[in-house]
């Protein structure tokens, strides 16, 4: 039988290959998939390798304790690396009171706040570690702990 152009693009084969393991082969099995869900699963790879692949090692091994940390969905991940490689791209001084806000901004749209004003406040009378300031400003708005920590852990991942 002679398949349609249309089938065949419907189709991955990839075919039986085999795979050393040590001593041992292994068959793979033919496997077959709708063309349309691998692209989109090949799509999101190459976007999140792009914004992975754009961190620094340093970055990457702090980006691997958050994920590991903070149990991150695929989703997640994805949208911490845009959030990361928009923040990196933009022209913001380092300094204290310009990382104070974004980080206050960042904070107020997760905790749901209408105004930064409280929370910029707090950070700057905060004298200690600024993770430690913020993780605090939001156990005090009524967040768990541990979903406080790794929410701070994730700002400073993105802002720091």
């Amino acid at each position: 039988e002679v398949l349609s152009m249309k089938n065949i693009n419907k189709l991955v084969i990839l075919g039986i290959t085999f795979v050393t393991v040590g001593s041992a082969i292994s068959p793979i099995e033919n496997v077959f998939a709708d063309d349309q869900s691998t692209t989109i699963i090949l799509q999101e790879n190459t976007e999140f390798d792009k914004y992975y692949n754009d961190l620094s090692d340093s970055k990457k091994a702090e980006f691997k304790n958050l994920v590991e940390g903070a149990n991150l969905s695929k989703d997640e991940q994805l949208q911490i690396l845009k959030e990361k490689y928009t923040a990196d791209r933009e022209p913001t001084p380092r300094w204290k009171a310009a990382v104070i806000k974004k980080v206050a901004r960042w904070l107020a749209a997760k905790a749901g706040e209408k105004s930064i004003v409280d929370i910029t406040n707090y950070l700057f009378e905060w004298q200690d570690n600024l993770e430690q300031g913020a993780e605090n400003w939001l156990v005090n708005h009524g967040w768990n702990r541990t979903a406080a920590h790794w929410t701070v852990k994730t700002a400073s991942f993105i802002f720091l």
